[in-house]
């Protein structure tokens, strides 16, 4: 019996051995791999572990889920929800009616740009919201290249008449909405301002933001003082614009890269984990000019992402023979800054908007994200300023006027594709 017992024990024993020594880190990674390659650089000065080492580390994980097909030879779940035929005619419980708007004057006047349609959708989602397309009473809000197909009670009807108005009268066309954006290093600038009494306060719900009305003379003796001071830097001068019914979007970004942390890659090989971060700024713009020719209204995005620096973590890794390395990994101090706020304000005055003290958007000299060497260094307390962006409405025969124009080169920022996420 004790000849049986003894080689038992011993199998017991030695198995648990072998089990670390098939767990253990895999840690085999290409050489060369840089940030943003994809793939995992090794870890200077440590030891390429092969599996039959006796380190032992937990199984990689991804820290993601991915879906489990079904066999194919499985059926799929019967529903249990209960469904009833349609009707043939659309329900009535609150006067609703069926109304088609030809908006083929509008659509066809911007036939390059990718389902133009979705302009004037947007304009009536701002105006009467979302939630009243997705309730009581039923309502239908739906629209092709030519036709806008409403179904909803007669109130709703009447203000989407007024929107699709404004986007197909010929009169929409004398005026364009340009906007250029500047940064003053020290806010000082509003002290001689309020002196001359350039600034008339309008109320922005957004925390954080101010804004002001001026005449268009006012306005011009603002930017000249503004722009004769040591710390004044124009970010996007004034040769971009927008038509009436249009969203332009402008992007100045570039990627950062950073290790995040150690682990496994999607290879299980074990090193650095490095991740991106966007930095930039971006800047949506919505026009839309009003019927009775003297106001302008628009719809103002703008998202600013600025590393501040890179915070450095030490990290002690065990290696094989027991001892440890300090390996570093880095965490971003960021700032961000967001505007989403919507105006209206007279075709002959000026709207000039405070984005606060924010971080520069810009990039690193000589390569900037607005141009070479405009904004040289990135980051720290010394690249940091008040953001001011200037909307004015300009007519159309003053285009001309505009830098680049005699050239033919006017600017008109792209639309990238249709996304209605947080939009209205």
């Amino acid at each position: 019996m004790r000849a049986y017992i003894l080689p038992l024990l011993f199998a017991l024993w030695v198995a648990p051995l072998t089990l670390m020594a098939q767990d253990g880190w895999r840690s085999q990674v290409p050489s060369g791999a840089t940030p943003g390659s994809g793939v995992s650089a090794p870890i200077r000065g440590t030891t390429t572990y092969s599996p039959q080492s006796t380190a032992y580390a937990p199984n990689p994980t991804t820290g993601s889920v991915s879906p489990i097909s079904a066999p194919a030879s499985q059926q799929p779940l019967a529903h249990v929800a209960q469904v009833t035929p349609g009707v043939d005619v659309l329900p009535r419980t609150a006067n609703q009616q069926w109304r088609t708007y030809d908006i083929s004057p509008f659509t066809h006047r911007f036939a390059r740009e990718e389902r133009p349609q979705q302009e004037i959708i947007d304009w009536i989602l701002r105006e009467t919201g979302t939630d009243l397309w997705f309730g009581e009473p039923l309502g239908i809000l739906s629209a092709d290249y030519d036709k806008l197909h409403v179904y909803h009670e007669p109130g709703v009807q009447a203000l989407v008449h007024n929107i699709v108005d404004r986007f197909v009268d010929p009169n929409s066309r004398t005026h364009v909405l340009t906007f250029y954006l500047v940064q003053v290093g020290n806010p000082s600038w509003r002290a001689e301002a309020i002196q001359k009494n350039q600034l008339v306060p309008v109320e922005v719900r957004s925390e954080g933001v101010q804004g002001w009305l001026m005449s268009k003379e006012v306005a011009g003796r603002l930017y000249g003082d503004l722009s004769r001071r040591n710390d004044f830097r124009l970010l996007q001068g004034q040769n971009l614009y927008l038509e009436s019914g249009q969203t332009k979007v402008l992007t100045r970004t570039q990627p950062r890269n950073y290790v995040s942390g150690l682990g496994y890659d999607a290879n299980n090989n074990y090193g650095y984990l490095y991740r991106q971060i966007n930095e930039g700024f971006s800047l949506e713009m919505s026009a839309l000019k009003d019927r009775d020719r003297v106001h302008m209204e628009a719809v103002v995005r703008c998202n600013i992402n600025q590393i501040e620096r890179m915070l450095d973590v030490n990290v002690n890794v065990p290696t094989v023979t027991g001892s440890v390395q300090r390996v570093d990994i880095q965490v971003p101090q960021l700032v961000t800054w967001r505007l989403h706020e919507r105006f209206k304000w007279p075709v002959d005055h000026v709207l000039v908007l405070s984005c606060g003290v924010v971080a520069t958007p810009g990039g690193q000299q000589n390569n900037g994200l607005l141009g070479p060497g405009l904004l040289p260094g990135l980051g720290g307390q010394d690249n940091r300023g008040e953001a001011l962006l200037f909307l004015e409405v300009k007519a159309t025969n003053e285009l001309n006027a505009l830098p680049g124009a005699a050239a033919g080169q006017i600017p008109t920022a792209a639309r990238p594709g249709v996304n209605n996420y947080n939009r209205y």
